[in-house]
């Protein structure tokens, strides 16, 4: 517990670390006002492939964005693996780019693999033109694999 000072509003705790959850919760006039909790992840056990649209059109301006996150063995997404995600097109749709959002990491968008970032990155899906479906399946390693389908209508 700390009492609010007359001139911050950021607080510093020190604590020593250890696996488990670390809860910090603001209270005022004893009632609780919000709280936020950072739980440790277990190692990479999972992956999670998911698009942010389930149909798009034919046209070739209309894009699907396939997010990866990997996650431990309770379904959390663990932040600090530095794994690779290769990804594979198949049916009406193609590979436009793939990254992580790391400005620190200068590479091609144009490429079929990615190292995630805080335990994820991004594919993004362009149509063929056709309509159809297309498969987005998405690699780690030799054990991790998921895959999400995109309607192309």
């Amino acid at each position: 517990k700390k009492q609010v000072p007359d001139s911050k509003f950021t607080f510093i705790f020190n604590v020593p670390y250890q696996p488990g959850e670390l809860k910090a919760v603001a209270v005022s006039e004893g009632k609780e006002n919000a709280a936020a909790r950072l739980v440790t992840t277990g190692p990479v056990k999972g992956m999670i492939v998911s698009s942010d649209r389930t149909t798009i059109t034919c046209n070739r301006n209309d894009l699907a964005y396939v997010t990866v996150e990997l996650t431990d063995p309770a379904g959390r997404r663990v932040p600090d693996t530095t794994a690779v995600v290769k990804f594979n097109v198949i049916g009406n749709a193609q590979l436009a780019a793939v990254d992580n959002g790391n400005p620190r990491e200068p590479r091609s968008f144009q490429s079929d693999s990615c190292t995630v970032l805080s335990g994820r990155c991004i594919a993004i899906i362009r149509p063929t033109g056709e309509r159809g479906k297309a498969v987005v399946k998405a690699t780690c390693g030799k054990l991790l694999t998921g895959s999400c389908e995109i309607a192309i209508d």
